[in-house]
């Protein structure tokens, strides 16, 4: 997912701030620019991108309680 991702897709900052529900905040470096998504609420994809990398831990997540 990240290999085909489009580093211009990923913009600087896209901040937005609320009272209540999930932020999900993402960086990354490529070719020597920083790329930073912080997001508040997440959008679809963003959400399934975060979801992944908890997955590919050890954390345990119950069903329905991760937004």
């Amino acid at each position: 997912m990240l290999a085909t991702c489009d580093s211009g897709a990923l913009p600087a900052e896209t901040a937005s701030h609320g009272l209540d529900g999930a932020q999900w905040l993402f960086e990354r470096i490529h070719k020597g620019r920083y790329y930073r998504v912080d997001e508040w609420p997440p959008w679809a994809g963003i959400r399934s991108l975060g979801i992944l990398f908890l997955q590919s831990t050890r954390l345990k997540l119950k069903e329905g309680r991760t937004y």
